[in-house]
């Protein structure tokens, strides 16, 4: 062709002609091509088009799904099923929670792995890409890998093991056995496995995000039912009492705190006026000032002194409380016929 433009338009210099015609010629036969390439796929290979779209569908599809349990069933399942491939597990590991697993036919022993400098998570975080495992007992070299990972991938089948990656991160893997057909995984097959691991990851994400949320709204409704209750054991009223002027409040620095104040009348002429702090904020130090009240209570009724009182209660704290923790409190009987004030 660039030979027939030259002779046309009278050039000996046909290098640059023959460029042209070639680009020419791959423009408008490249839509042709790819055309004949999907009629033939579809005439030929229905059944790897059906499970690349079902694969492809069920990417899209992840990122939208909240449940993580949810998630990593839909995965084991969608894969095995529409690959035909009878072992498939779906591992995520954390550094602190450890690896927890979805699978089909590997055993759960085998779907956990250690954060080795020679382990399978180690070499997925390194090289980020797919791992060929079938040629692992035969070419040990080309995969260096610790024994105890050797073992379970062994045991459990494993022939590919796909990174689930987020932010340069890994936050798991998909293992997969070999095919029911036995041919061997293309670089298609792999390429969908990928796409498949990379939205699970943003999927998987979501949902623990979506899980912390959840949890930190179950934990703000029960501190705020803790607030309700602890505001209901403190006083709700200051007494009302012929010659002194009494007062009091406690804010807490979070929704509970160890703060803890209480009137106690101990007969018409006498009240017993309590102010302690619990160290420390937050649900503990709430725990112990609901856990005072009730004894400072009962040792009023008991003892008829601030000291005994004092006595009584430190003695029975001191051995079921925390070595960490502390309670400081002051005790102020008005005795209102005699004008005084006792104060332990």
């Amino acid at each position: 062709v660039g030979n027939f433009f030259s002779y046309a338009i009278g050039t000996e210099d046909n290098r640059i002609v023959n460029v042209i015609a070639f680009i020419l010629i791959a423009l408008i036969f490249d839509p042709l091509k790819k055309r004949t390439q999907g009629g033939i796929d579809r005439l030929f290979y229905q059944e790897r088009l059906n499970y690349q779209k079902a694969l492809l569908d069920f990417s899209q599809e992840l990122p939208r799904q909240m449940n993580l349990d949810q998630i990593l069933s839909s995965m084991v399942n969608r894969i095995s099923t529409t690959m035909h491939v009878e072992k498939v597990a779906v591992v995520i590991c954390d550094e602190r929670e450890g690896c927890y697993s979805k699978s089909v036919n590997i055993p759960d022993r085998c779907c956990t792995f250690d954060p080795d400098p020679d382990g399978l998570l180690a070499l997925l975080q390194g090289t980020k890409a797919t791992q060929s495992l079938v040629l692992m007992e035969d070419e040990p070299d080309k995969i260096v890998l610790n024994q105890s990972d050797r073992k379970k991938i062994t045991e459990g089948g494993v022939v590919l093991s796909v990174p689930m990656i987020l932010q340069e991160r890994i936050i798991g893997m998909m293992n997969v056995g070999p095919k029911l057909s036995g041919k061997i995984y293309s670089q298609d097959d792999i390429a969908l496995l990928d796409t498949v691991a990379s939205q699970a990851a943003i999927a998987i994400e979501n949902a623990r995000l979506h899980r912390s949320e959840i949890e930190k709204q179950k934990i703000e409704e029960e501190l705020k039912l803790a607030w309700k209750i602890q505001q209901s054991l403190l006083p709700k009223s200051s007494p009302s009492i012929k010659g002194l002027d009494v007062a009091g409040i406690t804010i807490p620095a979070r929704t509970v705190g160890g703060d803890y104040f209480d009137y106690i009348r101990l007969g018409e002429h006498k009240i017993l006026v309590v102010v302690a702090d619990v160290s420390g904020k937050g649900i503990s130090a709430a725990l112990y000032m609901s856990k005072v009240q009730g004894m400072v209570q009962l040792a009023a009724e008991m003892y008829s002194s601030p000291k005994a009182i004092l006595t009584h209660v430190n003695r029975l704290l001191y051995d079921g409380m925390e070595r960490n923790s502390f309670i400081t409190m002051i005790l102020a009987l008005f005795d209102l016929d005699k004008r005084e004030v006792l104060i332990c």
